[in-house]
């Protein structure tokens, strides 16, 4: 005996180019990106649905599943000022809930998961269109972890996908990280250090500071974008100012020198992104 949950989330700027992953009973079972509809079978009975993306999450949904019922939910980010207070909350952040009569006009009419129809690519959306790796973001995860990726959405959307570089987890196992942080520099024509609360006196399991070991890959990034000469933002979160030169080590000292700005939290957000999208926009062209 089974029956049907179907999730349609709401197309929205936030997380455009990003999939949201959806759990069933803790499990996770799909991913749902912008404006998509799945369907997803499971047993009739009571579940639990939750969304997560990042640190980000919603409430769990309970539902009563009758066999060869379809039970309709919709989901996306939060809106309004109810939103703004939830900005920089790691639960309850995405909304999920169920689908009440007459919003399924305000949801875009993709198909099933099984029979999708064409939707345009997060790399056709409206800006300006850049080469592959043009940007690299280099961040410190304890300190930006929960910001990054509103960031890196923002820029995905504006550049398209290609055209920004930002994890080191997508390293492959067993290459030498140094070579490949340097090829990954090798066609960047901005470099973006984000620069919160625990980024300069962040510390490693032996409690020695990261930015000391030569290893450190934030320390490593930045040595490649300034010896490259390549324009280096430094995106300041938190309210925190460019450190002080004599905090630095001496291979990134020059970093206290270059013109950052301030990335402020909603609903200063968006403006600062824009600000911030336009300066690179004109640094690449």
């Amino acid at each position: 005996m089974s029956g049907h949950v179907v999730i349609n989330r709401e197309s929205s700027l936030n997380y455009r180019a990003r999939a949201f992953k959806v759990f069933v009973d803790g499990q996770h079972v799909d991913d749902i990106r912008n404006g998509q509809r799945v369907t997803l079978d499971v047993p009739a009975g009571a579940h639990r649905i939750q969304l997560k993306i990042d640190f980000y999450k919603s409430a769990e949904l309970p539902v009563e599943v009758n066999e060869g019922q379809a039970v309709q939910l919709l989901c996306g980010p939060p809106k309004g000022v109810d939103g703004i207070l939830r900005a920089f909350q790691t639960t309850d952040y995405l909304t999920l809930r169920p689908l009440e009569a007459g919003a399924a006009g305000r949801v875009s009419q993709e198909s099933d998961r099984d029979e999708p129809r064409p939707t345009r690519s997060p790399d056709s959306t409206k800006g300006d269109a850049v080469a592959p790796g043009t940007i690299f973001i280099s961040y410190r995860r304890s300190d930006s972890e929960y910001v990054i990726g509103r960031i890196y959405d923002q820029l995905t959307q504006h550049f398209g996908h290609d055209a920004v570089f930002k994890d080191v987890d997508s390293i492959p196992l067993g290459v030498d990280f140094r070579e490949h942080l340097d090829q990954a520099l090798a066609d960047c024509r901005v470099f973006i250090e984000v620069i919160g609360s625990t980024w300069l006196n962040a510390t490693s399991n032996t409690g020695k500071r990261r930015l000391d070991s030569p290893t450190d890959h934030v320390r490593i990034e930045i040595e490649v974008a300034l010896k490259r000469k390549i324009p280096v933002i430094p995106l300041l979160i938190h309210g925190i100012e460019i450190p002080d030169p004599d905090a630095l080590p001496e291979s990134i000292r020059d970093l206290a020198f270059r013109n950052g700005m301030p990335l402020r939290p909603d609903p200063d957000f968006q403006r600062d992104i824009e600000r911030l999208t336009a300066s690179i926009a004109a640094t690449v062209r």
